[in-house]
């Protein structure tokens, strides 16, 4: 098999596969001579090889991957904040405009451009709702309330981990992730 210089991860993983199961073929069949281990030490030498080579162009790819990602997401914070200083700026004009109308006892103003008007909000009709303890909320009439249950997860995993059974509910694996140092 003519194998490239630098085989792709893909070509790797599969050659490592190989590479294992010739290791449990010899195992089962017993054979442990030293030509077996000689050819197998320069097959994993071969390995190691590019796999070394590859993983270190791998590794500096997902590095500089990451250091996008970290410019992005900074940049992302900072038009955030550009955007909300302008809205705050929008907000106080909008304001300022509303009292110079109201003051001016006009609820229209015709500009070259622009017309500048009082209006009604729309929708549903506000309602406030005075500060209420969440206690007191079962003496209103059910209707007017919205109760929200959920589960206590971290009850239900201290539970699991005691080795009480729960029919609905099972520790998952905690899996692996990739450490690159």
């Amino acid at each position: 098999m003519n194998a490239p210089i630098t085989p792709s991860l893909y070509t790797l993983a599969v050659e490592f596969e190989e590479l294992n199961a010739l290791l449990d073929s010899f195992d089962v069949a017993g054979l442990d001579s030293a030509a077996v281990a000689e050819a197998l030490a320069a097959r994993i030498a071969e390995l190691d090889g590019h796999a070394a080579v590859k993983l270190e162009n791998v590794g500096r790819f997902i590095r500089s991957q990451e250091m996008v990602s970290l410019a992005a997401t900074n940049e992302a914070e900072r038009l955030r904040s550009r955007a909300a200083v302008a809205d705050r700026k929008v907000a106080r004009l909008r304001a300022a405009v509303l009292q110079l109308l109201q003051s001016a006892g006009t609820r229209t103003i015709h500009t070259a451009t622009f017309t500048f008007a009082e209006t009604a909000n729309g929708g549903a009709t506000p309602v406030i709702v005075d500060d209420v303890d969440p206690c007191e909320a079962a003496a209103f009439e059910p209707e007017l309330v919205i109760t929200t249950t959920s589960i206590n997860t971290a009850a239900v995993r201290k539970r699991l981990e005691a080795g009480q059974t729960l029919a609905w509910a099972r520790l998952a694996p905690r899996g692996t992730h990739l450490r690159i140092r």
